[in-house]
């Protein structure tokens, strides 16, 4: 009986050092969107300070692209997207602000309904984070179809404090624009350079303005007046860049644009 308890209270040992052992060697876990049937527009690392944009990819597009922000960016040295049994390995990692990295990857069409996983390593390929990422298909224009580089926002009042000129299409400098600090620091962190403002000759309120070549009134919406074009990397999807903005509050509405000359 006392060799039985023996080696029974073995046993529990040699299984309780086993699993402090395996549970010491795991990755971590990964980030996964609540159950909801609400678009999930990003994801946190569990324990750390992490916080991966978007939180899907549309599995046509065949390149995409992630914003990470947080103190954790500073363990990130590469990444794979594992998508449809492949590891793809990142194309380009740019650190634009101290507090954010924007990965690129390019993949083959994927259909919906799958998960992909973005794994981050740190040094000597350490794994520092994962995150579930739901491939999902939704209506975009083709990428022979867009206007490309650009991203349309539609903005909430006063977001951006955009300075007024005349009929010329112009775009500013980030460094020249003022308005909602954290907005800003979004478009420092995602690498954005340069905005345009869509109609820059009025500010943002709905308003009558007198037009001189048609000679008549013409009504202008505030959703229009706020509307704003991000000059993106052309090299990087224009879905992506729009998904990511879709995440900050800031942000009512966004688009790729469709170009009208093809």
């Amino acid at each position: 009986m006392k060799h039985a308890m023996q080696t029974g209270i073995g046993c529990l040992l040699i299984l309780a050092t086993t699993i402090a052992i395996a549970g010491a060697q795991a990755p971590p876990p990964a980030a996964t969107p609540p159950a909801t049937s609400a678009i999930v527009r990003f994801l946190k690392a569990p324990g750390m300070d992490l916080t991966c944009y978007p939180a899907r990819v549309l599995g046509a597009e065949g390149r995409w692209t992630f914003l990470l922000r947080g103190r954790g960016i500073l363990e990130v040295e590469t990444a794979t997207l594992e998508l449809g049994g492949t590891r793809n390995a990142a194309v380009r990692i740019a650190y634009p602000t101290p507090n954010a990295a924007v990965i690129d990857f390019r993949y083959g069409p994927q259909p919906p309904g799958q998960t992909a996983h973005l794994v981050l390593y740190g040094s000597s390929e350490k794994e520092v984070a994962r995150f579930a990422i739901a491939v999902e298909s939704w209506p975009e224009p083709p990428t022979a179809r867009r206007q490309r580089g650009l991203v349309r926002l539609q903005l909430k009042r006063w977001t951006l404090l955009y300075p007024l000129h005349g009929l010329e299409m112009k775009d500013h400098s980030l460094l020249e624009l003022a308005g909602d600090a954290q907005f800003l620091s979004v478009l420092q962190d995602l690498g954005i350079e340069r905005v345009r403002k869509a109609i820059a000759r009025y500010a943002e309120d709905d308003s009558l303005h007198w037009n001189e070549t048609y000679q008549r009134e013409d009504a202008l919406g505030g959703d229009v007046l706020r509307t704003y074009l991000l000059l993106t990397d052309p090299e990087r999807s224009e879905v992506a860049i729009k998904e990511i903005m879709l995440a900050f509050p800031q942000v009512e509405k966004a688009f790729v644009n469709a170009d009208l000359n093809n």
